[in-house]
């Protein structure tokens, strides 16, 4: 398959529990080789799960609905840039499947996705091994926000930066989640209603 070319856009909501973890404990053989974790206040680093539940409506890149579910090991560093290293995802989409490997060097595996009531998932990737549950409960809103997360990977050897951007309303969440684990304090955020933007990868060499 011929993937769509980026940008992408998206839309719908995305959960992330960010896992603020002492740099000790950070699944090191998740990290690339030539990639450096970097410090979040001391001895810190920020890790976490991204959970993604998209519509096809007007303006959206793809014509039906998917999700995706990811694991981000640590926030890194090569050189002078900084940006969340995101380890594994997976999909059920296979334009998301294939465009993820050929423009940003993201491994991701097929995954089938069950929607619940409200702000629920229920994932089971290729094989079985990871059964993961999250549901989000809003307790409160943040505002509506516009932020660009920056990423780093490696696509054909070649370091790589990528940006993404969300801007839709942000709220702080009560979550109940099962097969699911951290290592730190887990902060539970939600975007709704939001707009996302993958943008084309820059070389950084």
């Amino acid at each position: 398959m011929n993937p769509t070319a980026p940008p992408w856009k998206l839309y719908g909501w995305a959960g992330l529990l960010i896992d603020w973890i002492y740099l000790k404990d950070l699944k090191r053989h998740l990290v690339h080789e030539h990639l450096s974790p970097a410090r979040f206040l001391g001895q810190n680093t920020l890790s976490g799960h991204y959970f993604g539940c998209y519509s096809p409506v007007e303006g959206t890149t793809f014509q039906k609905p998917f999700h995706e579910f990811g694991y981000i090991a640590c926030e890194a560093s090569y050189e002078e840039q900084r940006g969340f290293h995101l380890a594994r995802m997976a999909v059920d989409h296979p334009g998301a499947l294939a465009g993820g490997k050929k423009y940003w060097g993201i491994e991701k595996v097929e995954g089938s996705f069950e929607e619940g009531e409200g702000y629920a998932l229920r994932i089971n990737t290729a094989g079985g091994r990871v059964r993961p549950t999250v549901i989000f409960e809003k307790r409160f809103s943040m505002g509506y926000w516009e932020r660009d997360f920056s990423f780093l990977s490696f696509l054909k050897d070649r370091p790589i930066r990528f940006r993404i951007t969300y801007y839709g309303e942000l709220f702080y969440c009560r979550i109940r989640k099962d097969r699911l684990w951290n290592e730190g304090r887990v902060i539970p955020l939600l975007f709704d209603d939001c707009w996302i933007t993958m943008h084309p990868p820059e070389f950084l060499r």
